[in-house]
């Protein structure tokens, strides 16, 4: 009995000298069909001892519900592997972003910060940090100058400067939406080139100068369910601009006239309005005020359809008149065939 108690003992103390020696192992408690590792509830109680975790050699790691005060470089070199990671749900309220890394999302893990080393050369494509709570723009974003999708929406955003985004010339999909934003500020010329859709709505913008934007391939806009009134160089400023969101705001309706006629003329952007409107509406767009221009605007439409019509029916009637003629000489010419 006693030689068992004896036995029992030494293999505790076995375990035990293995967890200290070899650290915290973390397994994937799921694999799913495209090879993302799945590790749930990670929770490490001190930074000090995130050097001794150790964690699977894989590429793809989804982290569920982790409990962790910092995303920390030290914690990350414990990955050696991971080329994509997606932190869903938990505590993390401070992310370091790995410079190895090609792709980052984090959603609904009260993140507060962003760490972006302005030293390190990143290989960063996607950057996701979403339905948190950071304030601001990460710091030293304009070094991740491989960015293509950039999500920071839902967050709790209030100013922009676009300064920032600068030097992101592979950008092709900016997210801001539903962040409160109050302004957005540009003090030098930005360009990118590779900017196909910017998304705004669901903030609190009552302007938006755009006058040193160039983003020649710009398709969508989204601008609903802000407070703007008008934004001048709205839409001749995106020239690819293909479809653009306008519900929910406060458009002055000789501004909103004005800019609808000018884009009925050019045929784009395609633009989505308001489905009820309390007060005036103009091609099933909200606004306010009732100007003169409203009904110069009515009657202009009204007179551009009638032309149309008009310019319809002289063409019918014009290939009416050759179908005739052309009938015509092959009677004529039957009728000389039978006489010979």
């Amino acid at each position: 009995m006693a030689r068992s108690h004896n036995s029992y003992l030494l293999a505790v103390l076995f375990i035990y000298h293995v967890n200290v020696t070899l650290g915290l192992q973390y397994d994937c408690s799921y694999v799913n069909n495209a090879n993302w590792c799945t590790i749930a509830n990670l929770s490490i109680a001190s930074e000090l001892d995130y050097h001794k975790a150790t964690f699977p050699n894989v590429s793809l790691i989804y982290l569920k519900e982790p409990q962790l005060d910092y995303l920390s470089p030290a914690l990350l070199r414990q990955m050696t592997a991971v080329d994509k990671m997606e932190v869903d749900g938990g505590r993390v309220p401070k992310i370091y972003i790995k410079p190895s890394l090609s792709r980052i999302s984090a959603h609904k893990n009260q993140v507060l910060d962003v760490i972006i080393d302005p030293e390190d050369n990143y290989s960063l494509e996607h950057l996701g940090i979403a339905y948190n709570q950071i304030k601001e723009v990460p710091k030293n974003i304009n070094h991740l100058r491989g960015l293509v999708r950039l999500h920071l929406h839902d967050n709790q955003i209030q100013v922009v400067n676009m300064d920032q985004f600068k030097d992101l010339s592979r950008l092709k999909v900016l997210a801001l939406h539903r962040n409160g934003i109050l302004r957005i500020d540009t003090t030098v010329p930005i360009k990118l080139i590779n900017l196909e859709e910017f998304f705004l709505y669901g903030n609190q913008l009552e302007d938006l100068f755009v006058n040193l934007w160039d983003f020649p391939n710009l398709g969508t806009l989204h601008l609903a369910s802000n407070r703007f009134r008008s934004i001048n160089r709205f839409p001749e400023q995106f020239s690819a601009l293909a479809m653009s969101s306008l519900g929910g705001n406060s458009w002055n309706c000789a501004w909103l006239v004005r800019t609808l006629g000018r884009i009925a003329k050019q045929d784009k952007p395609k633009v989505s309005g308001d489905k009820q409107c309390l007060g005036n509406k103009v091609a099933g767009i909200c606004c306010e005020g009732a100007p003169d221009d409203m009904v110069q605007y009515l009657m202009q439409s009204a007179g551009d359809h009638f032309q149309r019509v008009n310019v319809w029916m002289i063409r019918q009637e014009r290939e009416i008149e050759s179908l005739r003629e052309a009938v015509g000489a092959l009677k004529t010419e039957r009728m000389e065939t039978n006489r010979k």
